[in-house]
């Protein structure tokens, strides 16, 4: 979920139900205080007990996140580290999100669970 949450909201017929139909695991990427979605995002986080869900946070990219940097920035970085260690099971990239270790992404917190 890019910039995005659903919180208390209801968008596009969905709503803080909906965060049950979830059945794979999630990842959040928001853009710090300034990012509109970075409460629900949150919010969603905090709900979500029944599959693995991470949290990743870069403290001052807004609502836009990275994507005007070339490339997409660390946005696109950290997607790709998370495709990768998903997808294509790469377990080097595991301990990025699964113990923070955010060296090669300056900015960013990055919290995990039910994993």
């Amino acid at each position: 979920m890019f910039n995005s949450g659903i919180g208390d909201m209801t968008m596009a017929s969905a709503d803080v139900k909906s965060l049950q139909n979830l059945h794979a695991p999630v990842i959040y990427l928001v853009g710090g205080p300034t990012d509109i979605a970075t409460d629900n995002a949150k919010l969603d986080y905090q709900r979500i007990s029944h599959v693995p869900v991470i949290f990743a946070n870069h403290k001052t990219a807004g609502h836009s996140g990275t994507f005007e940097q070339p490339f997409g920035g660390s946005f696109s970085k950290l997607a790709i580290k998370w495709l990768d260690w998903q997808l294509k099971d790469k377990q080097t990239n595991a301990t990025l999100f699964l113990q923070g270790k955010t060296a090669d992404f300056v900015n960013w917190d990055i919290k995990a669970k039910q994993f």
